[in-house]
């Protein structure tokens, strides 16, 4: 994730739950794959808070039964690797 300002503090829910924390320093924020939607809140001091709403990428099958049983399962669909959050000022 790349985050601006840098000192944003943000978090990922999906149904509900908080599911990741952003580190700013590693520029990470690391979520169990799923086939739900991933929403990102961001605040930060002086700036309007950001809020990002993710759906999960479909899979390539490689082998159609495991694959299948776990994309019912919600384990195989990533989200985008890279997220850029722009944050503007209040």
């Amino acid at each position: 994730m790349n985050v601006t300002p840098i000192d944003a503090q943000c978090t990922g829910w999906r149904d509900g739950k908080m599911v990741g924390i952003y580190y700013p320093t590693f520029q990470t924020m690391k979520v169990r794959k799923s086939r739900n939607e991933l929403t990102i809140l961001c605040s930060a001091y002086g700036y309007k808070d950001a809020k990002i709403e993710l759906q999960a990428n479909r899979p390539e099958w490689r082998t159609p039964v495991s694959d299948q049983v776990d994309y019912l399962a919600g384990t195989l669909s990533p989200y985008d690797s890279m997220i850029r959050i722009d944050m503007e000022k209040s």
